[in-house]
């Protein structure tokens, strides 16, 4: 949240200034305001490997995940509202900037200076792997023939697989290492005795919404926290 404030403190000056350099100069400081000129240092901050909604509002909106200092932070990060100017962000790694405060169109911004590192996130990517089904809606998948199974590629953001008859696929819409949204999901149009089974199978995977991995098993969450469908990962 330390960067957040600078901002803040960049925009106190800049409406006490009312656009002339002078002013700026003469604006004395108030008790408990800090004064930081925009031509500060640059500052180092992390960026996590995915973006996070942290708004609360509607439409969802979803921001950068950061944190100053030298060392990589494990947890606990917060959110800068806006883009990073000059910065390109890749979904998966951690992000080591340093960036610095500018004044764009009269409001204060943060531009890139240099990217100190980019290191690959495992915790990102532990999903993105083949999956089958063992259970639905908590209960083992009693079926005879060949579990439906599921495969999630980051790199194309789609998921696909084979149900109880039928091929499917679709896009995933919302991605970070502990939630997951797919889009609508296609596929063939086959019959068979677990057609209705695949179809449940099919819906649940569109009310997922959160996940977690322990060990070797997969477990998707709807919106009421309640699991639907529980993978095995594939050797």
């Amino acid at each position: 949240m330390a960067l957040n404030k600078l901002l803040f403190a960049i925009a106190t000056i800049s409406l006490a200034a009312c656009g002339t350099t002078k002013q700026v100069e003469e604006k004395k400081e108030q008790p408990g305001e800090v004064v930081i000129p925009v031509d500060a240092d640059a500052d180092v901050i992390w960026v996590n490997s995915s973006k996070k909604d942290c708004s609360g509002t509607v439409p969802i909106i979803y921001f950068y995940q950061t944190q100053e200092g030298t060392m990589q932070p494990e947890g606990n990060w917060d959110c800068i509202y806006e883009e990073i100017q000059g910065f390109e962000f890749e979904p998966g790694y951690i992000y080591q900037l340093e960036v610095s405060k500018v004044m764009t169109e009269g409001k204060p911004a943060i531009a890139l200076s240099k990217i100190i590192s980019k290191e690959r996130d495992p915790n990102y990517f532990r999903i993105y792997d083949i999956w089958a089904a063992t259970h639905v809606n908590g209960e083992v998948l009693e079926i005879t023939s060949t579990r439906p199974n599921m495969e999630i590629n980051l790199t194309t953001m789609k998921v696909m697989g084979k149900g109880m008859c039928n091929q499917y696929f679709g896009k995933i819409i919302q991605y970070s290492p502990s939630s997951i949204q797919f889009g609508p999901i296609a596929g063939t149009k086959m019959m068979c005795p677990d057609i209705k089974q695949e179809t449940l199978f099919l819906s649940l995977l569109q009310e997922t919404i959160s996940f977690k991995i322990k060990s070797m098993t997969l477990y998707f969450y709807n919106a009421d926290e309640k699991e639907v469908l529980r993978f095995q990962k594939v050797d």
